[in-house]
This record gives C-alpha cells, structure tokens and sequence, in this order.
C-alpha cells in the first residue's frame, strides 16, 4: 500500500489504494481480553509485517487478493 509507512499503518482512514490502484479496506483491531492487536486488509489477517527485503518491505496475509476485473 503506498499510504503504509512503519510510522503510520492506515494512514487516510480505512480505504488505502494499493500501488496497483485499487482499492483495500484496512482495519485494526484487538483480539480477545489480552489485547494482541489485528490488522487486517480486505478481511485477510495480516500474519508478518514489514518484512524488508532487496526491492521493498513484504507484508505476509492468510488469504490472496483477488484484483477487481
């Protein structure tokens, strides 16, 4: 996502636009009492984040996003 940025993970509110240029919905939120936060893009759980690796930073999810045709 361009508007994800170590500093700022859904900055501009929930609707971010991919580098592709559709449109993703982000969401946070805590899991159960202990508080371990979620996030979320397009309802797939977001497992790994910000991974860096040689040509940007990878962020690994549960599920495939499907482009809109």
């Amino acid at each position: 996502l361009r508007a994800n940025r170590r500093s700022g993970w859904g900055r501009g509110g929930p609707w971010q636009t991919a580098i592709q240029g559709a449109t993703v919905r982000t969401s946070l939120f805590r899991r159960g009492w202990w508080g371990g936060l979620v996030y979320k893009v397009n309802g797939a759980e977001v497992l790994v984040r910000n991974v860096n690796t040689a040509n940007g930073i990878v962020h690994v999810i549960d599920d495939v996003l499907i482009p809109p045709s």
